[in-house]
């Protein structure tokens, strides 16, 4: 009988200690788990995290964080497009560097304990994970494949931010945004000369600050580009009527 009492008691800590996941956490979970970063951690592990994560929506024009803000999070883009912004000498805006599905933000200012240097802003209406920065160091302290997987993810910012940099200085403007048209068709910059239709879910606002230049010049690129009959615009509807063309104008700028 005392060993059937025991065995009951354990029972139940076992339920307190082990709740059933919600169908939101069990999502969860298996986003972290294929993740490539968060995916380095063990099963159990993501088990006890996933309770703890935060999902937060950023509308359009809305910032992640502040320059000079002390790390609160690190941030996984779940959706939509983040781009670290900076202004020129005019006052006018410029992404230096975009975040796509999976990218993460904030985790260099986290585990080296300094601030923010850029502002980020969500391009289009986005959703993002957030990990309290207390938790993600802890973590980052214990397991030395979470470790390797955040200079990966450094790295990998890197590149990307010398590309962009090359981007911003080799290619004029027309080039950009010809790149710019390409890569939302799918295509990167490759010769193909099928028309296409592209939905584009970017304004011309938004492009400017992608090609860092002013909504005014890409509006005048795509009036120049429509009068050419290299593309053909309903809406936010673009028709690549000469993607060979378009091509050839990211390669000549």
């Amino acid at each position: 009988m005392v060993t059937t009492d025991a065995t009951s008691l354990k029972l139940k800590e076992r339920g307190r200690n082990h709740r059933p996941a919600t169908f939101k956490e069990a999502a969860l979970l298996a986003y972290a788990s294929a993740h490539h970063m968060l995916g380095v951690l063990p099963q159990t592990e993501l088990e006890r995290l996933v309770p703890k994560l935060i999902e937060r929506p950023y509308p359009k024009g809305h910032r992640c964080y502040c320059r000079g803000d002390r790390a609160a999070y690190v941030f996984i883009v779940r959706s939509g497009l983040v781009a670290l912004t900076n202004q020129d000498e005019r006052g006018n805006s410029y992404a230096t560097i975009t975040y796509a599905p999976g990218d993460v933000l904030g985790v260099g200012a986290t585990v080296l304990e300094v601030p923010h240097e850029i502002t980020p802003v969500a391009v289009v209406d986005t959703e993002a994970i957030l990990i309290d920065c207390a938790l993600f160091v802890d973590l980052y302290r214990r397991y030395p494949a979470l470790s390797h997987a955040v200079v990966a993810e450094l790295h990998g910012i890197l590149r990307r931010a010398e590309k962009s940099t090359i981007f911003l200085a080799r290619m004029r403007v027309p080039g950009r945004v010809s790149a710019i048209l390409l890569n939302a068709a799918g295509l990167n910059c490759a010769a193909n000369g099928t028309e296409v239709t592209v939905d584009l879910a970017l304004s011309h606002q938004e492009i400017a600050l992608l090609v860092g230049t002013t909504r005014e010049t890409v509006t005048r690129i795509f009036a120049r580009l429509t009068r050419a009959s290299i593309i053909e615009t309903h809406g936010r509807q673009v028709r690549l009527l000469q993607p060979e063309r378009l091509r050839k104008l990211a390669e000549l700028y």
